[in-house]
This record gives C-alpha cells, structure tokens and sequence, in this order.
C-alpha cells in the first residue's frame, strides 16, 4: 500500500510539474485519503533557488527510497547511460611448462557492481560464478598452485554510515556499497531440524 501510495504521489506531482499547475498540488493534500498520512515535500528552481511548492518543508520524516533519485540521477549525469561496471578476472605469479598450471592466484578484481551475480537479475549475470571459472580455462589454465583473491580496493572499507537504520541493516537491501558484491552480499542459511521425539522434554 506504501508503495501505491508513494507512486501515485510521485505521478500527481511529475503530472502538475510538466503542466505547470504545481500550485495546484496543494488543493490535493487537504482530501480525506490523506487524513493519517504525513506529508512533506519542495520543490525549488535549481537554478534561481526559488522555491515552487511545498507542503509541510519543515516536517522531520525519513526520506527512505526518495533518495534513490538523487543517486539515480548522479549516477546518469557523472557516468553516463552507457556505463557498466566491470569485474575482471586475472592472476598473477607465472604458467608451468605446460601452459595449464599456474604457479600463483587468481584475481578476481571488483569494480563496484552492486548486483554482481543477484538472483533478481538472472537473465543478465547467469552463472557468474561458472563464467568467471569459463574464464580461467579459456585462458589454458586447469590447475592453480595458489589462492583464489577477491580484490575489492576500488572502495573504501566503510560502507555502511553510522547514520543508517539499523534495522535496515539486518536486510539484504542494506548492503552497504563495496567493490566487489557478490549474491546481494547475502548468505543464506537453512535450518533442517531433527525429529520431534528426539528431543523430549
């Protein structure tokens, strides 16, 4: 219902916006659909600063996925539409005689994919980590005499603000950014219990 709700809002707003009525929006907020909501929101001229429309600016609520947008839009402004994140695979030591072992590690260097290998993308990634092992043996390499590393330096080694709801840390969505995330950075447990009558009481 949040989500329904935040949608309509962000498609009442976008509507009036274009048409140039934003005013307007203000005669919709005192309805009865809106009685136990909380509502706060301004909009401004990024150029002159001048403030346009707001409801309520002043009102402390928690911004939540809102912020999506102002990380979506940086990302497309700084990066560009066409930038992908790359994950590179390579080693280093040196190959046997025979070409196929290698004397070394393996590196797998991350480069900031936050969804590198997620299950909500499977038609993208595949079998990332059948692709990154395809790889290593298209290379001739078939035995390794070393580790295999995960280099995630991109980043720092902070991701997670202080200033983050803890509660959302506890979720897979509160994954903090680093440079090399695999699975959504989660883990998943299962539990398998035994019998009932193995444990009386």
């Amino acid at each position: 219902m949040k989500k329904i709700s935040s949608l309509l809002l962000s498609a009442i707003i976008c509507t009036a916006l274009a048409r140039g009525q934003m005013p307007e929006v203000t005669k919709f907020f005192p309805d009865s659909v809106f009685g136990s909501a909380s509502v706060s929101f301004t909009v401004a001229d990024l150029i002159t600063g001048e403030v346009i429309c707001s409801i309520d600016p002043r009102r402390a609520l928690a911004p939540a996925s809102v912020n999506k947008l102002v990380s979506t839009s940086s990302a497309l402004e700084l990066l560009g539409s066409d930038y992908r994140f790359r994950t590179v695979t390579g080693y280093s030591g040196e190959l046997g005689r025979n070409r196929k072992t290698l004397n070394g590690d393996i590196i797998i260097r991350g480069g900031g994919d936050p969804a590198l290998g997620s299950p909500y993308f499977p038609d993208h990634y595949e079998d990332i980590v059948g692709r990154i092992a395809h790889s290593v043996q298209n290379a001739g390499i078939t035995k390794i005499k070393g580790s295999v590393i995960a280099d995630e330096s991109i980043y720092g080694f902070n991701p997670a603000s202080s200033r983050w709801s803890w509660g959302d840390l506890g979720n897979y969505y509160g994954a903090g950014p680093y440079g090399l995330s695999v699975f959504d950075n989660t883990v998943r447990i299962y539990f398998r219990t035994g019998e009932r009558d193995r444990f009386p009481l």
